[in-house]
Parts: C-alpha cells; structure tokens; sequence
C-alpha cells in the first residue's frame, strides 16, 4: 500500500457520509469534479459548487487553500481518477485532501446535493 505524508490510500479516501458530517457540521469544502470527459458530457448534473477539473490536464489553482477540506471526485472504478490526484495535491502540500469514496454515484446516492451544470 502507497504511502504519503504519512497517509495511506485507505485514510485518503472520505465516504459520502462522512463528508456530509462535516460540512453539515460547519466545515466548508472544495469539491473538483475530475470526471472523464464522457461521463462529464453525458451527466446533466455536478456536486452542488463543484468545479470542473480536466484530469488529464490537471493543474492546481493557486487560489485553492491547502488547508481547506479539499474533495474530489469521479466515476471510476475504485475511484482511481481522484485518488491519484488526491495523492498529487497532497505532494504539493495540501494537508485536508480527500477521494470521495464512490465518486459521484455514492454522493448522489446518499441524498448528497447536486444542481446543474
């Protein structure tokens, strides 16, 4: 299992349930949609206030907080989209950086808010 900071992928990864806890407690988050192009395209809908991040041109803004609770997400299998550039932000330093465990699937699934695109 890769290491990073001290995190391994399991502990990068934050179920739909529990990021609703924390921002349902407060906690503000930074949602990156990291889709495919296709799955984006074919999707009506986003995680309400998520920005859209090409994963294959993949660049952190540095207007993003690397302390915020960061979260992104996408519809791959085992998550592996955002789980890679979850662990490539937390190279560059951000400290709350998260895989939505499910991706999107489980975000709506879980009654989680989505608007349009």
């Amino acid at each position: 299992m890769a290491h990073l900071t001290g995190r391994t992928l399991e502990t990068i990864r934050l179920t739909p349930e529990e990021l609703q806890e924390r921002t349902q407690a407060g906690e503000s988050a930074l949602f990156l949609d990291v889709r495919g192009t296709v799955p984006w395209q074919e999707s009506a809908e986003k995680i309400r206030g998520a920005i859209r991040v090409d994963p294959y041109r993949f660049q952190i803004d540095p207007s993003w907080q690397r302390d915020q609770l960061t979260v992104l997400y996408c519809t791959c299998p085992s998550d592996e989209t955002s789980l890679r550039l979850a662990m490539e932000m937390q190279e560059a330093g951000f400290t709350e950086v998260y895989a939505l465990h499910g991706g999107y699937d489980a975000w709506k699934a879980n009654g989680g808010e989505v608007e349009a695109k």
